[in-house]
Parts: C-alpha cells; structure tokens; sequence
C-alpha cells in the first residue's frame, strides 16, 4: 500500500498575476499624478509670469529694473547685485530709486508687500 502525499505550493503574493497588475497599476496612477502637479505648477508659473509682466509694463519698468526688482524680491543685497550685473554701486542705488519711485513705495518691505499681492 502506498501513500502518496499532495504538496501544493503556493508562490509568493507578489509572484501572482494579479499583485504584478496591481503594481503596474500603481505605477501608472502615481506618474499621472506627478503629471498633473507638474503641470498645475507650469500654469501657475506661467500665469505669475503674465501677471508680473503686465504689472511691469503698467509701472514703465524697463528691462534692466525688472531684473533689480526681481533681485530684490529674492533677498540680495546691493554689493551682491551690482557683482551679479556688474554695475557700480550708484547705478544700482539709481536703479532701485527709480524703482521705488515708478512703483510709490519706500521700502523693500513695501516692494515684497506689493508683489506679495500678486500672487
């Protein structure tokens, strides 16, 4: 008489057909998902840009002040900018008079303030 024994061997969930179209599903999901936010944030980014350049062109700043303006906005100081522009010092000092007198303010923080608007 002989016995015989039935040994069934289950592989792994994560060998399964199902768990692999699970996974590949995820992966899926999650890239859309990067896709819309990177794509959300271009539209953001290009939405500020717009509005930055009608406000410029409303105020009459030309082209070498939006590039203060935008210096300032970061937290640079004067040495740093007249460095990074290479200009002298009184053409930065001119620059960002003219800046704050096109825009009515006095201040970086009245500049940060009314660009903190914009947004």
């Amino acid at each position: 008489m002989k016995r015989t024994i039935l040994i069934i061997v289950i592989p792994q969930f994560w060998h399964t057909w199902w768990f692999k179209i699970l996974a590949v599903l995820l992966v899926i999901g999650i890239l859309f998902i990067l896709y819309k936010i990177r794509l959300k944030f271009l539209l953001l980014k290009r939405n500020f840009q717009a509005k930055m350049d009608c406000f410029f062109s409303k105020h009459k700043i030309s082209k070498r002040e939006e590039e203060i303006t935008l210096l300032l906005l970061q937290g640079e100081s004067k040495k740093s900018i007249e460095d990074k522009l290479c200009i002298s010092s009184h053409t930065v000092k001119n620059h960002i008079y003219n800046i704050y007198r096109k825009l009515g303010i006095k201040n970086r923080f009245q500049l940060f303030n009314l660009f903190q608007d914009l947004q």
